[in-house]
């Protein structure tokens, strides 16, 4: 009686052991999959990342950019005027400011203030959109050598003191001109009566120069 209860509790024994076994190599199988394969919220992360040309994704804080994000950017519209609209702009805007302009040979705008004659230089313009040029021509004469350089001194005093206007002889006689930059085309609106002011403002300049100069001779 106690040889069979050995041996059956031998084969108890066994086949305890071989269940724990196979129960613990089931578990073992189990963990190598779980470890194996990412979870459903990994797969989708990945997914969404770029990869490194060995398989990896690139880290997090690497931003790329999209395709959109790295086409050039649409121009701005031009706000390029031809020479006729510019004649046309001119020609509006000072008789709606009470000037009577009109349009020489050239193709430049002419009109008259206080009895003196300015020019918009148009042809410029056409070539450079972004250049306006006022001129106040002929307001000086020059009638002998003596006189240019009692001109060029002059002109170097105003060209010197002032802001924008300059002043330079053109053969025989002296010219008065502004030139600026502007952005668009249709902002010499809101600085066209500062800008006749600095012109005739840089005439009269020099014409007290001219006179000073003169005294100092005498």
């Amino acid at each position: 009686m106690k040889k069979r209860m050995t041996t059956h509790t031998l084969k108890t024994t066994l086949s305890i052991l071989c269940t724990v076994s196979f129960l613990s190599g089931c578990l073992a199988t189990q963990e190598v999959k779980v470890d194996a394969e990412p979870s459903s919220m990994e797969r989708i992360t990945n997914g969404a990342q770029p990869l490194l040309t060995s398989g990896e994704p690139l880290p997090s804080r690497i931003q790329v950019q999209s395709v959109t994000q790295l086409q050039p950017r649409e121009k701005r519209e031009s706000n390029t005027q031809s020479k006729e609209e510019l004649q046309l702009m001119y020609m509006i805007y000072l008789k709606r400011e009470g000037y009577l302009p009109e349009m020489d040979s050239d193709g430049d705008i002419r009109f008259k203030k206080e009895g003196h004659i300015y020019l918009i230089d148009v042809r410029a313009q056409a070539d450079d959109p972004q250049y306006l040029r006022i001129i106040f021509p002929n307001f000086w004469s020059i009638d002998n050598d003596i006189e240019r350089l009692e001109v060029l001194a002059a002109a170097d005093y105003v060209n010197s003191t002032l802001k924008v206007v300059k002043v330079y002889t053109v053969k025989n006689n002296t010219w008065a001109v502004i030139e600026i930059f502007i952005s668009n085309q249709e902002d010499f609106k809101d600085i066209f009566s500062r800008i006749m002011s600095v012109l005739s403002g840089g005439v009269e300049r020099f014409a007290t120069k001219m006179r000073e100069i003169r005294k100092q001779k005498i």
